[in-house]
């Protein structure tokens, strides 16, 4: 089971584990064998993903984000909620809140996000700065583009700098000053009163949620869970689509313990060997 779980995080796909096999056994091995241990695997992992589940109940501050992934034939979605040592996916077929709220959220800690309006229910969010910026840096070229040398052009350029400065000053300012806070969400304010665009109402709506960082333990951007989601997209780019419920659930728990492991520096070829040998996965089997 730990080779046939190695080999699928490495190699993408069944057939490809079915030659890394054959490569180092011999012999042929089945999509249904290899399926059958990494159902086996899901299994015995299951009590432990609940585990890393409930233990973002006491995270600082979490990271969520969301990414298409296709499942039985149709559009469906993978979701996941990243602390700074854990992870958590959950592939469904809707985007929707009630998805995010019943599977992904956990309810009153801190959390990082970008401007998906679904994001919108959480208590205590903080406004992903790397989404901002992003858009203003966007902004600056399409005034380039447009404009040439004009003075809107110069004007987005300098507003740019001016966010990014504004950025940095809250990062290296104090925490826990409520001052600070409101001082900051003001020259935010203050900022998105100069732009013209649609920008304008974006960092209006987004500035209250931008200084988050400054009160709470939470990141200011949700790089981790962006990085997180990567491991998703790669599958997606080289796996068939899900085809099933078990497969949606099985997925959900190899890739929530696998990212879980780098975080923590294992692998899961190293952590199922170790439970195999202490029989934590005997029933499984």
């Amino acid at each position: 089971m730990a080779e046939v779980s190695d080999s699928w995080e490495k190699k993408g796909t069944y057939e490809g584990v079915a030659e890394s096999l054959k490569d180092k056994y011999g012999g042929r091995f089945s999509k249904a064998t290899i399926q059958h241990a990494l159902d086996a695997v899901a299994v015995g992992l299951e009590p432990e993903a609940q585990t890393m589940r409930d233990g973002l109940k006491d995270a600082d501050g979490i990271g969520y984000d969301e990414t298409s992934y296709p499942i039985m034939g149709e559009s469906g979605w993978a979701w996941v909620a990243a602390a700074r040592d854990t992870v958590c996916y959950h592939l469904s077929g809707s985007r929707s809140r009630a998805t995010f709220e019943e599977h992904a959220m956990v309810p009153g800690r801190p959390a990082t996000v970008d401007g998906y309006v679904v994001y919108e229910i959480l208590e205590i969010m903080q406004r992903c700065w790397a989404h901002i910026l992003r858009d203003a840096e966007a902004e600056a070229r399409a005034a380039k583009r447009a404009g040439g040398e004009r003075t809107d052009c110069r004007d987005a350029r300098i507003l740019l700098e001016r966010l990014k400065h504004l950025y940095h000053v809250a990062k290296a300012g104090p925490r826990g000053d409520y001052h600070a806070y409101e001082a900051y969400v003001r020259q935010a304010l203050e900022i998105a009163g100069q732009y013209t665009t649609k920008f304008a109402q974006t960092l209006v709506k987004a500035a209250p949620n931008l200084f988050t960082f400054v009160l709470y333990d939470v990141d200011p951007t949700n790089n981790h869970s962006e990085r997180a989601m990567r491991m998703v997209v790669g599958n997606r780019n080289v796996r068939r689509q899900v085809c099933s419920l078990r497969g949606m659930w099985r997925c959900s728990i190899l890739w929530m313990r696998i990212r879980t492991w780098r975080l923590r520096g294992t692998s899961i070829y190293r952590e199922l060997r170790q439970r195999i040998a202490e029989g934590t996965l005997a029933n499984s089997c």
